[in-house]
């Protein structure tokens, strides 16, 4: 729950999240509903 509010993500968003989503930049997140996939620092 906190990692979805931190990053502004979905549920369903927070559960496809892998340990490849995590980058040196930050989280890679695969948005859903039509929004761009984009990196959280």
């Amino acid at each position: 729950m906190e990692l979805a509010y931190l990053c502004r993500l979905r549920g369903i968003e927070v559960i496809t999240l892998t340990d490849a989503n995590h980058l040196a930049e930050g989280v890679m997140t695969n948005r859903c509903k039509g929004s761009r996939d984009n990196i959280v620092r």
